[in-house]
């Protein structure tokens, strides 16, 4: 699938010009979205419903269809420990995510410079995509 650049006809537009033509926009795209669940379900239904795991279809004219079924697995983690706390490590379902302490780090570049500039070699920082919202 190519992208096709989107270019606005007239670069000089209004702020409530621009704020319209997005309200407008995500109307739309919400419109969408909920008619593509309509048919993604439609669909399932003929291709029947996955538990976990995926199931192809080809259809007549050579494309296929994937129905794909995923099951999320919750848990109480102090029951889980509690429960498999005599287990041999390898078998116990829980993990350990270390990552980046984000409001940490923006603490110490704000407000201690001296840690900030110890630390910072190992720290890259990039611009998240700016949110607009029109209400």
């Amino acid at each position: 699938m190519s992208v096709v650049p989107i270019t606005l006809k007239k670069p000089e537009r209004s702020m409530a010009e621009l704020a319209d033509m997005i309200q407008d926009i995500k109307h739309k795209k919400a419109r969408l979205d909920q008619e593509l669940g309509v048919l993604e379900r439609m669909l399932i239904e003929q291709v029947g419903p996955k538990e976990e795991g995926s199931k192809t279809i080809t259809l007549d004219d050579g494309r296929k269809v994937t129905i794909t079924g995923k099951l999320i697995y919750q848990a109480d983690l102090n029951g889980l420990k509690a429960l498999t706390k005599d287990w041999s490590p390898e078998l116990i379902p829980i993990k350990t995510k270390e990552e980046a302490d984000q409001t940490g780090l923006k603490w110490l570049r704000g407000n201690d410079p001296e840690h900030w500039a110890q630390i910072a070699v190992c720290v890259t920082l990039k611009p998240a995509k700016t949110s607009v919202e029109v209400k």
